[in-house]
């Protein structure tokens, strides 16, 4: 099986950001000036805009993401793991790489994957005493990255970040063992 740009459709009804906003800006708002004044109602008005906004987008995402999953579901494919925008099925040894802004993924076999592999930066921190002696250094692994390539001209690199080291180790030994296995 060759690499596929699939589009999918979710079927979720968007609840109108208007009404959402006179409840989540308006009721912090009234509150805030009530009870300490016109700018501190503004304040809240702005933080409950602010959370509404990144609540409204993490329920879109989960919500794009569970159609992708019932979509490769019609297809054939159980998804046992997702990192990132990666949704594994491991028994069919296939990944798809979500698009969450044109609800698509890009569907690969695992003879399409050609390699990966876990990225870091080593970021070393010094403190110093008042005569400019090291006394202190601590070296941290930061920016883990898992890069994943494949054969598709188009797209041939997939970066997915990662919390930390240890879960980049684990992801490139589950990777291993899902596509050679």
């Amino acid at each position: 099986m060759a690499y596929e740009l699939i589009q999918f459709s979710s079927a979720t009804q968007q609840p109108r950001f208007g009404k959402i906003a006179i409840w989540v800006a308006g009721v912090p708002f009234v509150a805030g000036w009530m009870l300490s004044g016109m700018g501190v109602g503004i304040f809240w008005a702005i933080v409950g805009l602010a959370a509404s906004g990144i609540v409204l987008s993490l329920k879109r995402n989960k919500e794009v993401y569970g159609a992708a999953k019932t979509d490769l579901a019609k297809r054939g494919h159980n998804i046992d793991f997702q990192l990132g925008n990666a949704l594994i099925a491991s028994k069919e040894k296939v990944i798809a790489f979500v698009n969450l802004s044109n609800k698509s993924y890009d569907l690969y076999d695992a003879h399409d994957i050609l390699e990966w592999e876990h990225q870091w930066i080593d970021k070393t921190t010094a403190s110093t005493n008042v005569w400019g002696n090291n006394v202190h250094s601590n070296t941290r692994r930061a920016n883990n990255v898992l890069v994943i390539k494949t054969n598709n001209p188009a797209k041939p690199l997939y970066k997915i970040p990662l919390i930390s080291h240890s879960a980049g180790e684990q992801w490139v030994a589950r990777l291993g063992a899902i596509i050679n296995g």
